[in-house]
């Protein structure tokens, strides 16, 4: 979901990725949202419930931002689509960048990303499946985690807390797949930049 925007961005002229995004969500038509909602029903993703509003059991009749927008309190991957992908851009994308410069290791970079977003934005699949408590506990438990990887200068340290904490969410059944997915979306924008104006 975040992916395809970025993608049509990239393919247009002109002006930085982020510039052009903000011309791709804002020209949103009803018939991207009907693929996407068909998409969505193929790929089955747990923890959707039903929607007051634009449920994606049914077919739209707004456009897809419009229906982002009816989702963004319950959903940051919709928000993220209202607010312009700020997530990426203005945190995904500097943790990146800084763990790069600091370590210059991918894999790792990716999962300073990755708790980057699960320390300091409550992943919205397990506020949806197991309540906004949850959601914050989890949080709360990769802070010090993610706290100890940044100030690293070793990351291969932190090898055993992180394995703990992922034994941790499977015992539970908690999967950050919001979390997962801003990474994603992070490592493609990441990808597609202009590298003379870094955005």
């Amino acid at each position: 979901m975040l992916g395809a925007p970025l993608a049509q961005a990239a393919l247009a002229s002109g002006g930085r990725l982020r510039d052009r995004l903000d011309i791709v969500l804002g020209t949103l038509t009803i018939e991207d949202a009907k693929a996407a909602y068909r998409a969505i029903r193929q790929a089955a993703p747990g923890g959707l419930g039903e929607a007051p509003a634009h449920d994606v059991a049914s077919e739209p009749r707004v456009t897809l931002l419009e229906a982002m927008r009816a989702a963004e309190t319950r959903d940051r991957i919709a928000w993220n689509y209202t607010h312009d992908f700020v997530d990426i851009f203005e945190l995904g994308l500097k943790w990146l960048d800084g763990g790069l410069a600091r370590w210059g290791d991918v894999p790792w970079v990716t999962t300073y990303v990755y708790l980057g977003f699960l320390a300091h934005i409550p992943d919205t699949l397990i506020e949806r499946k197991f309540g906004g408590n949850v959601a914050s506990d989890v949080r709360d438990e990769a802070r010090p985690i993610e706290a100890g990887l940044s100030q690293s200068a070793a990351p291969e340290e932190m090898a055993a807390p992180l394995a703990a904490f992922d034994r941790s969410l499977k015992e539970r059944g908690l999967n950050p797949g919001t979390s997962a997915d801003l990474t994603v979306a992070t490592l493609f924008a990441a990808a597609l930049r202009d590298p003379v104006t870094s955005g």
